[in-house]
């Protein structure tokens, strides 16, 4: 499913993907920490430093952030794709109105 086929316009398309990019790097993370960090405590290959300093919480903010972020200015563009028809077709409405 594309975004030709939504009849959504570039920028729509590309903050729409942002904002599940921005998903992404907040859940991915997290989960790497659950599945692989914490079953490796004993682990000599460095693991450990990611339980001391959480910096899976860090990239699931920045994530979150870049989520919400992308998905405001997703819905900003969509209302505004939504309203230019709108606004065009008050114009043509009185267009024809003045020549009557």
């Amino acid at each position: 499913m594309s975004g030709e086929g939504l009849g959504l316009s570039r920028r729509a398309r590309f903050l729409l993907i942002l904002s599940l990019v921005g998903v992404a790097i907040s859940i991915v993370p997290t989960m790497l920490f659950l599945l692989v960090v914490e079953n490796k405590r004993g682990d000599p290959l460095g693991w450990e430093i990611f339980t001391h300093f959480p910096l899976h919480l860090l990239t699931a903010f920045i994530g979150a952030m870049i989520g919400i972020v992308g998905a405001l200015l997703f819905r900003a563009t969509i209302r505004r794709e939504l309203e230019a028809p709108r606004a065009e077709k008050k114009e043509a409405v009185q267009v024809l109105a003045d020549r009557v």
